[in-house]
């Protein structure tokens, strides 16, 4: 994996919804996460869309699930999405603003 490779980021969606083909159209996303508990802090990148794949991977949106809902969880989620129609952006970030108010 190039050092281009490991900046990229990835995020998978329903391929057929509203904000896939909003997406694919303006070639471009804004993302923001957020703790709302304190102290707030908070993450907004911009970004281009380097390459969609449909669908998305199993084994890519396994990787994710099991991320953030850890390993059982994640695999059910994966398999009750199983030939749910899905698309993997990979997206070059660009900009970056940052917030933390614990300091």
């Amino acid at each position: 994996m190039t050092e281009t490779e490991r900046q990229n980021f990835l995020a998978d969606t329903g391929a057929a919804t509203r904000k896939a083909r909003l997406i694919r159209e303006a070639g471009r996303v804004t993302l923001t996460v957020q703790r709302e508990e304190p102290p707030c802090q908070y993450v907004i990148v911009e970004g281009s869309i380097v390459d969609a794949v449909t669908p998305t991977p199993r084994q890519v949106r396994e990787k994710i699930a099991i991320r953030y809902l850890g390993p059982e969880a994640g695999r059910s989620f994966t398999d009750a999405m199983n030939g749910a129609d899905s698309v993997l952006f990979t997206i070059r970030p660009g900009r970056w603003i940052t917030q933390d108010f614990s300091e």
